[in-house]
């Protein structure tokens, strides 16, 4: 399981607990507010923190 290593990290952690199968997730740390996922379709997204009730999901192409 990977650690967060930010406040908005963990956030991001947690949201991503409560809404996906977590071990079918490959997991990035990025920066303090983001995380790339890729899914066990090899599918990739970004993870952005912007505040309390604030994560957004977008597509991306790299991993």
């Amino acid at each position: 399981m990977i650690k967060a290593e930010t406040v908005e990290q963990f956030y991001i952690l947690k949201w991503l607990e409560a809404n996906f199968v977590m071990e079918l997730l490959e997991i990035k740390l990025v920066d303090r507010y983001t995380v790339k996922i890729k899914d066990a379709d090899n599918k990739i997204a970004r993870v952005t923190y912007a505040g309390k009730d604030n994560i957004t999901l977008t597509n991306d192409t790299t991993y």
